[in-house]
């Protein structure tokens, strides 16, 4: 194969690659907006028609606060305990202050941190993946809603 020859196919494949990872960031800055859609949604539910409904539709795992992987989820501030959780029920009722990632971050108690002090924002941390089956870094957006913080959150 000649010189010329081999330049354009590795431009190309390099094109390719490019193509595919440029692809995987907007699906991932897609994702992260329906995470704030989510949360925004499920807020603004608390505020019209109180919190109990909020919660309620959270849980549902075929509502509205759940689409594909992303989906809504609410902790109680007073208590620092998981209030609503529409894949995992075990977990509702459960203390998230202790909780830590693989890397030893406490990021359930920073995101009640944060929804107390800034009232939203991102956290980062590290979870394993049930898609995949392996650890990978996820961020969360959360926003306060009185009592509760609403998040969602996306592999990154």
């Amino acid at each position: 194969m000649s010189r010329r020859l081999q330049a354009i196919l590795n431009l190309c494949i390099g094109l390719v690659f490019w193509a595919f990872a440029t692809s995987l960031h907007a699906a991932s800055e897609s994702e992260k907006k329906e995470a704030m859609r989510l949360v925004e949604a499920a807020v603004e539910l608390g505020k019209k028609s109180g919190a109990e409904a909020m919660l309620v539709e959270i849980n549902n795992p075929k509502g509205r606060f759940v689409k594909g992987e992303v989906y809504a989820f609410a902790y109680n501030l007073v208590e620092g305990k998981v209030a609503a959780h529409p894949l995992k029920k075990e977990v509702i009722g459960r203390s998230v202050l202790t909780h830590a990632d693989v890397d030893g971050k406490l990021y359930r108690k920073a995101i009640i941190d944060g929804a107390l002090s800034k009232g939203s924002g991102w956290e980062d941390y590290v979870s394993k993946n049930p898609a995949t089956g392996a650890f990978e870094h996820k961020t969360v957006f959360y926003k306060r809603a009185g009592d509760y913080v609403v998040g969602a959150g996306v592999y990154r």
